[in-house]
């Protein structure tokens, strides 16, 4: 999955673009924070947990007007980013908004 992003790394550190003092002033808690999310999401979907949250936000907002399944919907989001990262809850969320 990430092996595309290593090429430009390794080209640009290997032309001099790029040195070492470059590599150690990088900023490598967002590129944690951003792996961390993505474990997370992946472990949301492959653990089965999605498939959970999806059956349960449908039951809420079955047969709902627009309006009563933005009033469901908002709070569940609000909980969800507060515990994750607002692109993973996103991601999690849109699908089962859209259907």
């Amino acid at each position: 999955m990430g092996v595309i992003a290593i090429i430009p790394v390794v080209a640009f550190f290997s032309t001099g673009i790029l040195k070492k003092d470059d590599f150690d002033h990088f900023m490598w808690t967002i590129v944690f924070l951003a792996m961390g999310g993505i474990a997370l999401g992946q472990g949301v979907m492959s653990s089965g947990l999605l498939k959970v949250m999806d059956l349960v936000i449908r039951d809420l907002v079955n047969d709902a007007s627009l309006y009563s399944v933005v009033l469901i919907l908002s709070p569940v989001v609000l909980i969800i980013s507060t515990f994750i990262s607002h692109t993973i809850a996103s991601l999690l969320l849109v699908p089962i908004a859209k259907e």
